[in-house]
């Protein structure tokens, strides 16, 4: 008995790499001016460690700059990051 014929497959509808892309750099891009506030706001941090430390204030100083300094190099390499992804293409 012969089979019977069937249509073509149906093509899942996924979505395009182009589009997929572009919402991430939307995503991405909204992204900078939070990084750069918190990289400002770390620097202030680290001022204010400072601060403390030529005012005498010796272990707040140490603890301030120490979180402060840390933040700032993640704070830094997450900028970096986010540099490399608005620059893909």
């Amino acid at each position: 008995m012969p089979q019977p014929k069937r249509g073509k497959p149906k093509r899942s509808k996924k979505r395009k790499p182009d589009k997929r892309l572009a919402a991430m750099r939307s995503h991405i891009l909204k992204m900078e001016e939070p990084l750069r506030e918190t990289g400002d706001l770390v620097r202030a941090l680290c001022l204010m460690g400072d601060g403390l430390h030529y005012s005498g204030d010796e272990a707040e100083a140490r603890a301030v700059s120490a979180v402060a300094w840390t933040t700032l190099r993640r704070a830094d390499a997450l900028q970096e990051e986010w540099k490399r992804l608005v620059e893909v293409r």
